[in-house]
């Protein structure tokens, strides 16, 4: 039987060398900030950020031992030898470079770790022999902030897979945006399995122009962070493949007609080499 596929949420994900970024933990009513840094592997430290309620002492050195979505949970070693453990929320980075940068590390070592890689072991080794994702150069331009009308019928939509099955998400809403010259509207998702209802994260299935020629002919996956205000960000440049484009045995998502564009999206995660 082939397992599911739906939005990817990185478990491991170590982004190294991604530099700082800033981070919150929400103890009770209080928040505190911390400056976070990659040191190697899953190692990073925190430092206590000013305006803290209360000041936590010198920078220390934690563990990543779980990513979910936006979700760091971290593990350290106390001095007498016990450990503690606890969660940190993303709330930004302090450049859209080094978001992307961290994105694309993230999903490389999805694919490289033992524990979170959809691969088998010989198609690892070929992953990493082939030095990961290819991408397209960054285009801030294709991070668009599109206005957002939500379904308030909660339709439900089954949708094909790639393994002649299928799978039932609920609409979310529809996104209403600019590009290649003329007005373009994609469909976002939710599947209470996959999705993250705290954080109201949505699924984003599409094709575009590129798709079967320098990207996956499947169509490639966006994951789209809570409707503020009236809009979402849809940020193609963190577009990516679903597993069907590197190994079989999975149920992927197909996209559906709704959510075919015309235009090209030349950005996020290309055709897998080979």
């Amino acid at each position: 039987m082939a397992r599911p596929e739906a939005a990817l949420y990185w478990r491991g994900w170590k982004p190294r060398c991604a530099g700082p970024s800033i981070q919150t933990e929400q103890v009770g009513d209080a928040t505190f900030r911390f400056d976070i840094e990659w040191l190697n592997n899953s190692k990073y430290s925190i430092t206590d950020r000013e305006g803290n309620p209360i000041r936590l002492g010198p920078p220390l050195v934690v563990n990543v031992y779980e990513i979910d979505g936006n979700e760091f949970k971290y593990i350290w070693v106390n001095p007498d030898g016990t450990y503690g453990k606890d969660r940190l929320i993303k709330t930004r980075y302090t450049s859209y470079a080094q978001e992307i940068k961290a994105f694309r590390w993230g999903l490389n070592e999805q694919y490289l770790s033992p524990s979170t890689s959809p691969l088998p072991e010989a198609e690892r080794e070929a992953f990493a022999a082939g030095e990961g994702h290819a991408f397209y150069p960054v285009d801030e331009d294709l991070r668009i902030t599109a206005r957002f009308v939500p379904d308030t019928s909660f339709t439900r939509l089954t949708m094909a897979t790639s393994a002649a099955d299928s799978v039932t998400y609920t609409v979310s809403g529809r996104a209403y945006f600019e590009l290649g010259g003329g007005a373009q509207v994609l469909t976002l998702y939710r599947n209470s399995d996959a999705d993250d209802p705290a954080t109201g994260r949505l699924f984003l299935p599409f094709r575009d122009a590129t798709s079967g020629t320098t990207t996956y002919g499947g169509g490639r996956y966006l994951n789209v962070e809570a409707p503020r205000a009236g809009t979402v960000i849809l940020d193609f440049n963190q577009a990516y493949n679903p597993y069907c484009a590197y190994t079989e045995g999975y149920a992927c998502p197909v996209p559906p007609a709704e959510n075919d564009l015309t235009v090209p999206i030349a950005a996020g995660t290309k055709l897998p080499a080979g």
